[in-house]
């Protein structure tokens, strides 16, 4: 049996560790983030699996495209596809969870960007359905570069 010494030495021991444990892996999520963080990567493969059929839709050929009957370039479909990087990010706002989730900032940026890279010259054009798209794509960059910038200043 160990003395009243021995017991808090050991348990000033354990403290030190807690508190060095925390220090390296960060504040620990709450139950609501922790549910998030669990459904993190759904969430990415989600976004991984519509650019794939976003880019199918793109590179459809016209006679499979006329038999589909499905107009020449995207439209709706296109908006609803830029809206999911979007929703990835409101799902996961807080910059170190993106982190953790190994959701990058730079996949959202990256797949947002390729959106926009299509919808903009089309939407100034006279495509005028593709601007929700422009708007979606413009959001998840801003909306990044806040968050980010939150995190930075909070450090």
């Amino acid at each position: 049996m160990d003395s009243p010494a021995v017991r808090r030495r050991k348990a000033q021991q354990v403290a030190a560790v807690q508190r060095e444990e925390s220090r390296i892996t960060g504040p620990q999520p709450t139950k609501a983030q922790r549910a998030v963080l669990e459904h993190g990567e759904k969430l990415r493969w989600m976004v991984i699996v519509v650019v794939m059929l976003a880019l199918v839709r793109l590179f459809v050929s016209d006679r499979l495209r006329g038999s589909l009957g499905l107009l020449p370039l995207p439209t709706w479909e296109w908006d609803v596809a830029a809206f999911t990087p979007l929703l990835a990010l409101l799902l996961l706002w807080d910059a170190e969870f993106r982190r953790r989730v190994s959701l990058l900032s730079g996949e959202l940026v990256f797949v947002s960007g390729f959106y926009a890279l299509y919808a903009v010259p089309a939407a100034l054009m006279g495509h005028w359905q593709l601007w929700p798209a422009v708007a979606f794509s413009i959001a998840v960059v801003a909306g990044i570069w806040h968050t980010n910038r939150q995190a930075r200043t909070r450090d």
